[in-house]
């Protein structure tokens, strides 16, 4: 069983374009009128103790692709674009956001996508903001081949 790193609870749903109500945009998504207030700063110093990103690693390792996408997309506008630690979620977003294309049948933009997010993660240090980054790329590198199922993002809580 995967570990829970956040104590918050789930989504009532994992989004799925074309599928569900859009979370933020329709009266009836979980998350329409709720205001989005910007996390702290991600830093390689925090990540055991940031709980946007805890709970962004929570959502990807429990399928909610497009919900992970959004909590570490607010981390990685706050990190910034080119840091380390956003080129980091950039890279985990990309995966998510692959992953939720591959659920959707959508395989070339699942592997335009996989594609960038591994890309990113190259350039990444092998340990990172508690992210074994080499065992994830690999993992993830295998389910795009599709000789795994989907790779969790296991938090190395020693680092």
């Amino acid at each position: 069983m995967t570990p829970r790193y956040s104590r918050r609870p789930f989504p009532a749903y994992a989004y799925v374009p074309g599928v569900d109500p859009h979370p933020r945009r329709d009266p009836k998504g979980y998350a329409y009128g709720h205001a989005e207030v910007p996390p702290p700063l991600l830093t390689p110093e925090n990540w055991a103790t940031h709980d946007e990103y805890r709970y962004g690693i929570d959502l990807y390792n429990h399928a909610y692709y497009w919900a992970c996408h959004e909590a570490l997309e607010s981390c990685w506008h706050v990190a910034g674009h080119t840091t380390v630690t956003g080129q980091l979620l950039q890279g985990i977003i990309q995966v998510a956001a692959g992953n939720l294309k591959k659920s959707m049948k959508v395989d070339d933009g699942a592997r335009r996508l996989w594609g960038e997010g591994l890309g990113r993660l190259a350039g990444i240090p092998d340990r990172f903001c508690g992210v074994d980054v080499r065992l994830f790329e690999r993992e993830a590198r295998d389910y795009a081949a599709g000789t795994r199922d989907t790779p969790a993002l296991i938090l190395l809580e020693n680092l």
